[in-house]
């Protein structure tokens, strides 16, 4: 059975805090074309070169949900040890890299196609959109250049390299992950003090003004229904 309990008021809005904070948000993959379980990809040398005349090569993808950016991984290996590569999302612009998002540099990669998936992680301030068409690019100045490994999915999609563009193409191996903010809880409207629904087994009530009850505020917790119990009225307060 639930219960409502009159709680001192930091109390209440600890209780509340930390609910609403273990709900807002959600890791998610945006993008991928990484085989499944493990992450894989195709690790024989085949795959598209990048470097010189095949700056940039980029791969287009499309947002499957709204959300903040967190991580990108692709696999691509360089072809020299010492070596610097650059990383961005950009915007499909009909076909075309768009509107730069960002930009990230990766230096030393590995040589070895059977072990070159790069991470870029703590990425944060980009949020990619549900339907939008996005590029990932790749591009170096390091003498050879690199490969980035095909996906072993059968991916195809949107493909630049260099001067050379297709609508269709076998496309590098990477994803795109990030946070997907879960509903915001919003005060009910109806008799009685606002209340916060989070929904699902765990909902809180907490009153925002009830002066009658002094210093505390009144919280409803219920954890064995989905919806919150009824609001209780002031006499409670004691």
């Amino acid at each position: 059975m639930g219960r409502t309990q009159v709680i001192n008021k930091w109390t209440a809005l600890a209780l509340v805090s930390a609910l609403l904070g273990s709900a807002q948000a959600r890791a998610d993959t945006i993008y991928s074309n990484l085989g499944q379980p493990g992450n894989t990809y195709n690790t024989s040398f085949s795959g598209s070169s990048v470097g010189g005349q095949f700056n940039p090569l980029a791969m287009g993808f499309t947002a499957s949900e709204t959300a903040n950016l967190t991580q990108i991984d692709l696999a691509f290996r360089a072809v020299a040890a010492v070596n610097v590569f650059t990383v961005t999302l950009n915007l499909n612009n009909s076909g075309s890299l768009g509107t730069q998002l960002g930009s990230w540099t990766l230096q030393n990669v590995s040589t070895n196609p059977a072990n070159d998936l790069n991470t870029i992680a703590g990425i944060t301030g980009l949020t990619l959109t549900s339907g939008t068409n996005y590029f990932l690019s790749l591009s170096t100045s390091t003498a050879g250049g690199g490969v980035w490994n095909n996906n072993n999915t059968g991916a195809t999609g949107p493909f630049i390299q260099g001067s050379f563009s297709s609508s269709r193409a076998t496309l590098g191996a990477f994803d795109i992950i990030g946070d997907a903010p879960s509903a915001v809880p919003v005060p009910v409207a109806g008799a009685g003090p606002s209340r916060l629904d989070l929904g699902g087994w765990w909902s809180a009530r907490l009153v925002a003004a009830a002066p009658e009850c002094g210093d505390r505020l009144i919280v409803s917790v219920r954890c064995d229904v989905p919806s919150p119990k009824p609001y209780r009225p002031p006499s409670q307060c004691r």
